[in-house]
């Protein structure tokens, strides 16, 4: 006769399957970390919204069962509409329903018609800074430990030059599109614009190991384009950094013996503490704490993710330029958090911008007026100064 489990071995059992459920989510979580976080970002696919009307000022777009679930098209602010045979920008909402917007329209080039798909993005202009503002570009490469890397080079009359790093998006200088809002502002200035790669890039050299460090090895390819710039006559820098690339200068300005030549620095939506940065997504992402806790030690431990030295708040004493910093209210991927306390640890020198309703690295997206003058002041300081 079969005796039945007593009220501790219940216990017993419960608990070992609670284990089991916490120790499964955790390990997913921990996965999540690498492919998510440390692998090299591969495109998406676009999510297409269909023409229904064009005039020569205003687009209506309409929604089809592909563009899924996210609201970006219902949004106010200047976003960029690309199709394989041209480009537009997309402005100002004159009429929105529950499935079709329209919006003001500036055709850039192509033409566009009724019956065409297109994606709205938040890349406001084409790939070519020489289409979207007439620059004059010039393709080169510089030299970093793993090799010679691409960028391009815009000319300027000053004697600073600016430097732009991309964030989190293996692209060649072509597609780091973020940093073309502030390379136009730049070059209006006269500021030479040198847009860079770094390692794991499309056309760029791969990390040995293949991964995203946040800053921790990508810094030695940033140096390498300061020292390129410094060597071609540039007296001072200027460094603007996107998402991840706001961590990259984060570790140069530690690390290189290069980050006394600079003399300010733009932030835009900066990966500031990686732990902070996960633990915020995470919990956005409906993870109990229990699970990120373990999945982070987990991620420590298999793949070897030094969590304290990916804190760029712990120690801001290496800060020594004036440093502007914009931020969205509504960046469900990045903390708004870790760039006021970037801003509180240094009130001498960093100045935070925030800007509410703005998602991650949408912020010039909200308000490009207010977004390139406040640019165009701190340039004009820090170059006066």
């Amino acid at each position: 006769m079969e005796t039945p489990l007593t009220f501790l071995a219940w216990l017993v059992l419960i608990g070992a399957i609670l284990a089991a459920v916490w120790l499964a989510g955790a390990w997913h979580l921990s996965n999540r970390i690498r492919h998510r976080v440390l692998e090299p970002a591969i495109r998406r696919g676009s999510r297409p919204l269909e023409v229904l009307e064009v005039e020569s000022d205003r687009v209506t777009l309409g929604v089809l069962p592909e563009t899924g679930p996210r609201r970006h098209w219902r949004q106010e602010g200047l976003w960029g509409l690309r199709w394989p045979e041209g480009y537009a920008q997309a402005g100002r909402i004159l009429h929105l329903t529950s499935r079709q917007v329209t919006r003001r329209l500036h055709l850039l080039n192509g033409d566009l018609a009724p019956g065409t798909r297109v994606t709205l993005t938040s890349f406001a202009f084409p790939d070519d800074p020489g289409d979207a503002f007439g620059l004059s570009v010039q393709p080169l490469r510089y030299d970093s430990p793993l090799g010679r890397f691409p960028a391009w080079l815009t000319p300027g009359s000053r004697s600073t030059w600016v430097i732009f790093v991309h964030g989190k998006r293996a692209a060649p200088p072509s597609r780091a599109l973020r940093t073309y809002p502030l390379l136009k502002v730049a070059a209006d200035l006269g500021f030479p614009g040198l847009v860079i790669s770094y390692r794991n890039d499309l056309e760029a050299e791969p990390a040995p190991d293949g991964l995203h460090w946040y800053g921790l090895t990508e810094w030695e390819d940033l140096e390498g384009a300061a020292r390129h710039a410094l060597e071609s006559g540039a007296g001072g820098l200027i460094l603007a950094g996107y998402s991840m690339g706001g961590c990259v200068i984060m570790s140069f300005l530690r690390r290189s013996n290069l980050a006394r030549s600079v003399q300010g620095v733009i932030l835009d939506s900066p990966v500031l503490d990686l732990e902070a940065t996960l633990k915020f997504a995470a919990r956005n992402q409906g993870y109990p704490r229990l699970f990120y806790d373990a999945a982070k030690a987990l991620a420590r431990t298999r793949f070897g993710i030094p969590w304290q030295e990916l804190n760029y708040l712990r120690d801001t004493g290496h800060l020594h330029a004036p440093t502007l910093v914009f931020h969205g209210g509504a960046d469900a991927l990045v903390p708004l958090r870790t760039s006021q306390l970037l801003s509180r640890s240094r009130p001498d020198l960093v100045r935070c911008v925030e800007v509410p309703g703005a998602t991650h690295g949408r912020v010039w997206n909200l308000d490009p007026d207010r977004y390139e003058e406040i640019t165009r002041e701190f340039l004009e300081s820090v170059a006066s100064g």
